[in-house]
């Protein structure tokens, strides 16, 4: 739940903003592309204790839909960042094409830029659904119930200070590993292809 709600939602809105910040001329649009590019580098760790505050206050600790919002939020940086530059190396006489056709903006993001980022998206889905699928700090702070925690905290519990039941964790992590590696699988073609785009002009 927490994997696919966080990576479809940073997806779209990273997505839209991409277009916006490759595409798109507006004021201001240099220094909120620098300020988000700075959130790359601020680690998780440092925003735990506001985040967790601020989750309190408005009451969505244990649940689904405000782990997903924090997942969204440390995937974006990044994930505009890939889509900007992706953007960025699609030829602009293609879009011209389109809108001399009579495509809006929204057209030309959605029947010309997305199909020709698959690659892109691919690898930003591959990349985001394993650092969400194998997060654990976030996890075991703000889902707390034993019926919300994640596989990851679940085969953290596994070890204790003076016990740690190694056949039940490496089975708990081939489990964890199963999902990821078939997603990889099916789309290490895209995959590989979205890493090396835009490396070479």
């Amino acid at each position: 739940i927490l994997t696919v709600g966080a990576v479809a939602v940073s997806l779209l809105i990273a997505c839209l903003a991409a277009y916006a910040f490759a595409r798109m001329d507006f004021f201001g649009k240099r220094t909120v592309f620098n300020l988000l590019l700075s959130l790359m580098v601020v680690p998780p760790v440092v925003l735990v204790v506001p985040l967790f505050v601020s989750m309190v206050k408005w009451k969505m600790i244990n649940t689904y839909y405000g782990t997903t919002l924090i997942y969204v939020g440390l995937l974006l940086p990044f994930s505009t960042y890939l889509m900007t530059n992706f953007f960025r190396t699609i030829p602009g006489e293609i879009m011209d094409s389109a809108r001399i056709d009579g495509a809006s903006n929204f057209g030309v993001f959605w029947r010309i830029m997305m199909p020709l980022s698959a690659p892109a998206i691919i690898t930003l889905i591959v990349v985001n659904a394993l650092w969400v699928w194998n997060e654990l700090l976030i996890a075991l702070v703000f889902m707390q119930k034993d019926d919300l925690k994640t596989l990851m905290v679940g085969i953290a519990a596994l070890r204790s200070r003076n016990y740690v039941d190694i056949p039940a964790t490496m089975a708990g992590l081939l489990i964890a590993t199963i999902p990821i590696v078939v997603l990889y699988f099916f789309g290490q073609k895209y995959f590989i292809r979205g890493l090396v785009s835009g490396a070479v002009k």
